[in-house]
């Protein structure tokens, strides 16, 4: 099954996290701009490497699962309470 990692901000705001860009660095976008991952580590490691401002900001990542073509979230894996973002 196909991961997203969905960004929620602290006003309520859904945005999901892109590809990595020119730098490596991945954004904040809408769900048409969402990166697809392949398994559930690699969109918990994708979680740990946002960058700290995203988390210092109120905004809250968890990993959702979806359907192989993309267009329905089944299943949501929110990031552990305590577990830091180690991005920088």
């Amino acid at each position: 099954m196909p991961y997203l990692v969905k960004a929620v901000s602290s006003s309520g705001a859904v945005r999901w996290i892109t590809r990595p860009g020119k730098e490596g660095l991945r954004e904040i976008a809408q769900r048409s701009h969402a990166d697809v991952l392949s398994t559930l580590e690699d969109a918990m490691d994708a979680i740990t490497k946002m960058p700290r401002v995203f988390t210092d900001a109120g905004i809250r990542f968890s990993v959702v699962e979806t359907s192989e073509d993309g267009s329905a979230a089944t299943q949501v894996f929110p990031l552990p309470a305590g577990r830091p973002s180690t991005g920088s």
